[in-house]
């Protein structure tokens, strides 16, 4: 078994991490994503009863769409260069020059 799906299946029950297994494929694929994911945005008390919320509650398609939100944006973050300013500036068009006394 993945190691995410353990960690959910741990915090958030069986049937949660067979749902997350069916759904999300794609995003088990890259180590602790979704995991940290479901820990992080449901971070007050993991329930095992997050699952029949969902189904009762008729969102399963927000679920997933919130869920591939956030995934999208942490691979943003995670994608995303930092440079240092010198070579920030360069890019714009700047010229940094350092005062030295």
């Amino acid at each position: 078994m993945n190691k995410d799906l353990e960690i959910i299946k741990v915090n958030y029950g069986e049937k949660m991490a067979q749902f997350c297994r069916e759904q999300f494929p794609e995003l088990l694929e890259e180590k602790d994503l979704l995991s940290q994911i479901m820990l992080t945005t449901f971070t007050l008390v993991p329930s095992h009863t997050l699952y029949d919320d969902i189904l009762a509650n008729n969102f399963v398609e927000e679920f997933k769409s919130y869920i591939y939100h956030i995934a999208m944006q942490t691979k943003k973050m995670k994608d995303k260069e930092f440079e240092r300013p010198e070579v920030l500036l360069r890019k714009a068009g700047y010229t940094l020059y350092q005062c030295r006394i």
